[in-house]
């Protein structure tokens, strides 16, 4: 999970980065901040679902969940 997490922070990088002149306080950056835990918990919410869905790939991937 921690290469998901990492490519989701890459795919959140540029939204922070287009927006970093914009900083004029800490509340500019807690808003990107949202926005990244919002994109964290949309996609293993994601990932969950997929995984509860029990698909033979996602068992084979993930050797089984029991």
């Amino acid at each position: 999970m921690r290469k998901f997490t990492i490519l989701l922070l890459f795919l959140w990088l540029p939204s922070f980065f287009s927006s970093l002149t914009e900083f004029d306080s800490v509340m500019d950056l807690r808003k990107q901040l949202i926005v990244l835990t919002g994109w964290l918990g949309f996609a293993y919410m994601g990932a969950a679902i997929v995984l509860s869905a029990r698909f033979k790939w996602t068992e084979r991937l993930v050797k089984g969940l029991e």
